[in-house]
């Protein structure tokens, strides 16, 4: 009997310290009457690689060890490659011959938001311009969460894309 109540306590216990989490539905909105569809080049706006570790300590033996692997993802070449994959021809520099049928990606990361003991989400923004008329065809801000904050920033990039475009 005293085992079934620490089981008991237990059990709630774990999902109070594991937690539950929500990710907020990603957010789009629309600029200028430009359809996505109009343009056929996209230049994506270069970023840096964003790297993210999970620290972990374990006992082996006689000794305590501990290890971190990183993880490391560049937001850029995850948009430019998803875009590819939907069919736009990537850009590596502006080309004004190519202006009217190019889109201007750029990512932005917008923060953090805790849902649980020791975990949080990271929101990201991308926004998509026109490269005829430098106005904003569409913005979307979605959030991820992972074991690292890369694997945070994939999962945020690859939700505000399929927002956008679907599956």
């Amino acid at each position: 009997m005293k085992k079934l109540k620490l089981f008991l306590l237990l059990v709630p216990c774990i999902f109070l310290f594991v937690g539950c989490y929500i990710l907020n539905q990603p957010v789009i909105q629309r600029g200028s009457e430009e359809s996505l569809s109009d343009f056929t080049y996209v230049y994506v706006v270069p970023t840096g690689d964003k790297t993210g570790n999970a620290g972990v300590v374990y006992t082996l033996g006689y000794g305590i060890y501990a290890s971190s692997p990183d993880k490391s993802v560049n937001p850029g070449d995850l948009i430019a490659g998803y875009l590819m994959k939907r069919g736009y021809v990537r850009l590596y520099a502006l080309d004004s011959q190519l202006k009217e049928s190019t889109l201007i990606v750029s990512y932005g990361e917008v923060g953090t938001r805790p849902v649980g003991l020791a975990a949080y989400t990271t929101a990201v923004t991308i926004q998509i311009v026109s490269g005829k008329t430098n106005r904003m065809v569409c913005s979307v801000t979605a959030e991820g969460i992972g074991d690292t904050e890369a694997d945070d920033i994939r999962q945020a990039i690859s939700r505000a894309l399929e927002a956008v475009w679907g599956q």
